[in-house]
């Protein structure tokens, strides 16, 4: 409930119009799913690599604002919509969490550490690079979604092999079945790709360093789960280079060097720039420190962490800059690694404390704290909301003036013309507008 409310009074975003109608600029990506026109071709466009991300995001805020509207005026339809897909998503990170214990624990999760992975899925401002669930709502469908679903449907698979001593059964049914998945997985953001194809250079990075070389790693995997990853890599592989003809990566451009010294900025802002990662951090290796009963599959799993967090970080500056993001280092970008950090802390945690009873209180101190100093965020979309009643209230057919000192629908005070027209032609299609009206600011 305490998410769901700080959901509902998160700011909209500058993007969301040009995608949810969409906007002229991103026609291209849904007349082309996979890519296939662009690859063969080699005419870029806006959004390419990314039709999952747009093609959900239309689709769900045209039929979620609609059905909000049934019990909810226009704008309170827009907000409820969001935070409902974010509550989902949240939800979706707690499943996840969830089935990650009990591949080990064979029996009920604690519900403390539960309340504690909640709590920190939803810091996203406690600072710009530790977060999960974004303010914006296209970066929380266009980078969290995807973190996601990769978490869901691609890594239960490696995750039960590194944890389960190799000995999980995989089918060339599952397997087909995965590989289908991944073509939606892998078009939901430009930084999944890359995480596929690390996470199986570390699985088997992994696996050479604790088990053997590339002999014994084939006679250990049956043939599904070799052909799983290699499919998922192949679908990564040319999702990444259809990618690399998204127009608005050519925006700004930094040399390979530069963005490489931006890097270890951004990692000492990553690691200080809030008050819970290094806490976390240190409370998670305390954890490992004192459980006493690591297992294999702990060190395997650790050494899987170690190997994708140094390469992913090592490759991070070759995926190009944006302006917004100077420091490479930020919560979409880094966003798996946060996840895998939350991963290990909870799972330590979880494993020290289950059988001691009388420090379990421990758990939800913790998590209650974390939530307590969270409520920062009630009321902060507050400005925009009475922006938009301005527009809704406003007679039919008018031009009208907004003279409030806040963000609509934007990353900043818009001038723009063409970009208010389609903020007014994205209300329109909310119900918030009427035909031809239109907003600017005083």
């Amino acid at each position: 409930m305490f998410s769901c409310i700080q959901y509902a009074n998160q700011t909209l975003d500058g993007d969301l119009a040009s995608v949810v109608l969409p906007g002229p600029h991103f026609t291209k990506v849904l007349a082309d799913p996979f890519g296939f026109t662009l690859a063969m071709d080699g005419q870029g466009y806006s959004g390419a690599g990314r039709y999952f991300a747009h093609f959900f995001t239309e689709k769900y805020m045209t039929a979620g604002g609609a059905f909000f509207r049934l019990f909810l005026d226009p704008v309170q339809s827009i907000y409820a919509c969001v935070a409902s897909l974010k509550m989902l998503i949240h939800l979706g990170f707690l499943l996840f969490f969830y089935q990650c214990f009990k591949l080990r624990m064979k029996r009920n999760f604690d519900l403390s550490v539960l309340v504690l992975a909640s709590s920190c899925i939803i810091v996203d401002r406690f600072s710009a690079s530790f977060t999960t669930i974004m303010s914006s709502p296209i970066y929380t469908i266009f980078y969290t979604l995807g973190v996601l679903l990769f978490l869901l449907i691609l890594f239960p698979p490696i995750l039960n092999r590194i944890v389960d001593d190799y000995t999980s059964k995989f089918s060339f049914g599952k397997s087909i079945g995965l590989v289908l998945a991944s073509f939606a997985v892998v078009q939901c953001s430009p930084v999944i790709p890359p995480i596929v194809l690390l996470s199986v250079i570390a699985y088997v990075g992994m696996y050479f360093i604790k088990s053997g070389g590339l002999i014994h790693f084939f006679k250990n995997h049956e043939l599904p789960f070799i052909c799983f990853l290699a499919a998922i890599c192949m679908i990564s592989i040319f999702s990444f280079y259809v990618g690399s003809f998204n127009k608005e990566n050519f925006s700004v451009q930094l040399s390979i060097w530069e963005r490489y010294q931006k890097l270890g900025p951004g990692l000492l802002q990553y690691f200080t720039g809030g008050p819970i990662l290094l806490p976390l951090i240190l409370l998670g290796s305390a954890a490992y420190y004192f459980r006493k009963d690591k297992s294999d599959g702990d060190k395997r799993l650790h050494l899987f962490m170690l190997i994708f967090f140094i390469s992913f970080t090592i490759l991070l500056p070759l995926g190009g800059f944006r302006s917004y993001r100077p420091m490479l280092v930020r919560g979409d970008t880094f966003m798996i690694i946060n996840c895998f950090i939350l991963l290990l802390v909870l799972r330590n945690i979880y494993l020290l404390y289950k059988h001691q009873e009388k420090n379990r209180f421990i758990v939800p101190i913790v998590a209650i704290l974390l939530l307590s100093i969270d409520l920062s965020g009630i009321g902060r979309n507050k400005c925009e909301k009475e922006a938009l009643y301005a527009i809704m209230n406003a007679p039919s057919n008018t031009d009208v003036s907004i003279d409030y000192n806040c963000k609509v629908l934007s990353w900043d005070k818009m001038t723009d013309p063409y970009l208010l027209d389609i903020n007014a032609a994205f209300l329109e299609k909310m119900k918030v507008a009427t035909k031809g009206q239109r907003y600017h600011f005083k």
